[in-house]
C-alpha cells in the first residue's frame, strides 16, 4: 500500500468520523426541539384542563362545591 493510499484512507476515516459527529449533534438538537415542543403541548393541555375545572367549579352552587 502506498503512502498516498494510506493518507487517503485516513482522510476518509476522518471525514466519516466528522460526519457521524455532526449527525449526532443534529439528532440531539432535533430531539431537544421535539422535547420542548412536547412540553409546551403538555403545558397547554394542563392549562386548558385547569380552566375547564375552574369554570365548572364556579358554576356549582356553594353546598355542592367540593373544591
Amino acid at each position: 500500500m502506498t503512502a498516498l493510499m494510506k493518507q487517503h484512507k485516513q482522510e476518509v476515516a476522518a471525514l466519516e468520523a466528522s460526519f457521524e459527529a455532526e449527525e449526532a449533534r443534529h439528532t440531539a438538537e432535533i430531539n431537544k426541539k421535539l422535547d420542548e415542543s412536547h412540553m409546551e403541548n403538555v403545558q397547554q393541555a394542563h392549562r386548558a384542563l385547569l380552566e375547564k375545572v375552574s369554570s365548572k367549579r364556579k358554576s356549582l352552587s356553594p353546598p355542592f362545591c367540593l373544591l
